[in-house]
């Protein structure tokens, strides 16, 4: 007997990715009937598909650019794996901010994707060692490894543009599966967005306004907070997304999704209670960064991937971070940078052009 399992929109990638996941927590036996059942199994011969693996280094120039893929067909980019030479190690993080990936879809004069290069795969503040759903790093040695597939139909092209003047050996790998997309195959965007000085009361934009159909994929933060004492004031402020004119049933004048405190919407809470706050990662939320220096500054990265529960936007989406909830908590000031990763179903938006070099690298 068979059993159908029904899952809304989501491909056998995203399937077998969750039970692999699954798998891989501990999840027994239960999980690898599952797997096998998945859409496509692995050992099921896909006759129109046709893989290319790219594997080799490049010289990023100083002040200059350079095309790690220039693809064309369609299929989808299934991983993308990329390092530094190590000789520029000490510039890791100054590099990580000042060298920008843009992905171009279908020959697109504007990059669907174009963020720092170590916020794209999830570390923002500090290169390191992580490993959750979308992205992973065996140290900290400048590894940058991103799962997130990638459609494109005629073709696909991944730059790095070098706002430094640092010249550095690149060494990357990025897997290709040439095959036919089904008409609903959304493309990948990614936003990046820094603002320092943030106040108590501040609200903070972490997605303008984007339009289209689509996927919200999720986000990743990096904070930094001045004087952050011995508990954890900064992340009571609410998470807010619309999308589609809804309204929370709960909150019918306020956004279609509100979630009272950051630490909430991130799948913990009580952060302020812990004894010595510390780093966690689950596949699809943690905080994978936490570090307070001998000047009371907290940096603290965090990430909330929507893979297992999406959201889905037919007409438009946004999302914002704040004001502080508290009255009375003495004003400080904090340092935010967010990505946010969203599928669409076309391949340029309508979001505001990367900042320049100067506010993303200011501090690394």
């Amino acid at each position: 007997m068979r059993t159908k399992i029904k899952t809304r929109r989501m491909d056998g990638f995203w399937r077998a990715l969750f039970l692999t996941r699954l798998l891989m927590l501990g999840a027994g036996s239960c999980a690898a009937p599952a797997l096998m059942a998945a859409e496509q199994p692995l050992y099921e011969m896909q006759k129109e598909a046709e893989s290319e693996v790219i594997w080799t280094r490049t010289t990023i120039p100083a002040n200059g650019k350079v095309d790690l893929a220039d693809l064309s067909g369609e299929g989808v980019i299934s991983s993308l794996w990329c390092t530094f030479d190590v000789k520029v190690r000490e510039k890791y993080n100054y590099l990580g901010r000042a060298i920008v990936i843009n992905m171009y879809w279908d020959d697109a004069e504007k990059p669907a994707v174009s963020v720092p290069l170590a916020d794209f795969f999830g570390q923002p503040l500090q290169v390191q060692g992580t490993d959750n759903a979308l992205f992973n790093s065996s140290n900290g040695w400048g590894l940058f490894n991103s799962l997130i597939p990638m459609p494109f139909r005629s073709s696909a092209r991944i730059e790095l543009v070098n706002d430094s003047d640092i010249r550095c050996i690149f060494y990357y790998q990025v897997n290709v599966n040439y095959k036919k997309l089904s008409d609903d195959a959304l493309y990948l965007h990614a936003y990046w967005s820094r603002q320092t000085g943030v106040g108590f009361r501040d609200q903070f934009t972490v997605l303008p306004e984007v339009q289209g159909q689509g996927r919200y994929l999720g986000t990743t933060w990096g904070i930094i907070q001045d004087d952050v004492q011995k508990r954890w004031p900064w992340y009571v402020r609410p998470v807010k997304i619309d999308f589609d004119d809804k309204k929370n049933s709960t909150k019918p004048d306020g956004s279609s999704i509100e979630v009272g405190t950051l630490d909430d919407y991130l799948g913990s809470g009580w952060w302020s209670s812990e004894a010595t706050p510390g780093s966690y990662s689950f596949p699809y939320t943690g905080r994978s960064y936490v570090s307070v220096d001998d000047q009371n500054r907290l940096s603290v990265v965090c990430y909330r991937y929507y893979i297992i529960d999406p959201l889905w936007f037919h007409k438009k989406i946004s999302m914002q971070i704040g004001p502080h909830l508290s009255k009375k908590i003495k004003e400080r000031s904090s340092d935010w940078s967010t990505t946010a990763y969203f599928y669409l179903n076309k391949p340029e938006n309508n979001l505001p052009a990367i900042q320049d070099t100067t506010i993303r690298t200011l501090g690394f």
